[in-house]
């Protein structure tokens, strides 16, 4: 097993990254809270809530994997604009041994904004942009950065 943290503003390109990159990865994503039956619905004030929801999935996700020998890759799809964000993901698969990749999504923030799946207003976009931090500890792995324009 490895693990995939995904990092990018709404629209970038992540979901696609992982669609046409990985061959059926196990994903964690705080959208998945706010999915019912098919339908996403945001609701800010219980975001806490769906990034705790969505590292409790990664430490199950994580303990299934050594259990029964999973061989492939489990992703962490969300923003992830800091490294306080992904430090938990980190911290866990480093404390499993298990090889940690980071994949940044950059794309300017008109574009991310015009094609996030989820309606996105460009000033969120531009906020969360805004708060995007590319260094991270030296001694994590080193993020790839892939440019979509």
């Amino acid at each position: 097993m490895n693990v995939i943290i995904m990092r990018g503003l709404p629209g970038s390109g992540k979901d696609y990254w992982i669609k046409h990159n990985l061959k059926n990865p196990k994903v964690c994503s705080a959208d998945d809270f706010f999915t019912h039956n098919s339908e996403y619905i945001f609701d800010h004030s219980r975001l806490p809530e769906a990034h705790g929801t969505c590292l409790l999935a990664f430490i199950e996700a994580v303990e299934d994997g050594i259990k029964y020998e999973f061989n492939g890759s489990l992703v962490v799809n969300n923003t992830n604009v800091s490294a306080l964000q992904m430090a938990p993901y980190v911290a866990i698969a480093m404390a499993y041994d298990i090889a940690v990749r980071i994949v940044t999504i950059v794309a300017p923030v008109n574009i991310c904004a015009d094609r996030n799946v989820h309606g996105v207003l460009p000033e969120i976009v531009g906020r969360i942009a805004s708060r995007f931090e590319f260094y991270l500890p030296p001694f994590w792995p080193q993020q790839e950065v892939v440019h979509v324009w």
